[in-house]
């Protein structure tokens, strides 16, 4: 039993000023709480949240930018990076800041700077991110 339940049952055990008393402080006790948790903000994306949106952006830049893959179109991949953040039931209320567009060009000089191969890199992440793509038209 909980610890609530338990102070309701023991609360009708009680008669009188009392029992009223202890039940009207519960009540509205838990009132407040409720009203408290509906007028909390929404949050918007977490650090690593944007984190890893600023990074599957850098992704899809390097690849129309450095792979070849320029043809895909734009309006295509921000459909897919706001499917794979829907997908995952991501706020996405604070995505198109300052702070994001210098989140995706860091994560971008990231990419470049990885020490690889540039065939065997674009064919890794053209691999693991262009089925995203597949997702929406």
């Amino acid at each position: 039993m909980t610890f609530v339940t338990k102070l309701l049952k023991s609360s009708h055990k009680l008669t009188g000023a009392t029992g009223k008393l202890l039940t009207m402080k519960l009540f509205l006790h838990t009132l407040f709480s409720c009203a408290l948790l509906l007028s909390l903000p929404a949050k918007a994306l977490t650090p690593s949240q944007a984190e890893d949106l600023a990074g599957l952006t850098a992704v899809f830049i390097y690849l129309k930018n450095d792979c070849g893959y320029g043809d895909l179109p734009n309006a295509r991949i921000e459909k897919a990076i706001l499917l794979f953040a829907k997908s995952n039931r991501w706020d996405m209320s604070n995505y198109d800041t300052r702070q994001m567009a210098e989140m995706n060009k860091d994560n971008y000089f990231d990419i470049k700077q990885i020490k690889l191969p540039e065939n065997y890199k674009c064919t890794a992440l053209a691999r693991d991110s262009l089925p995203l793509l597949a997702y929406v038209k």
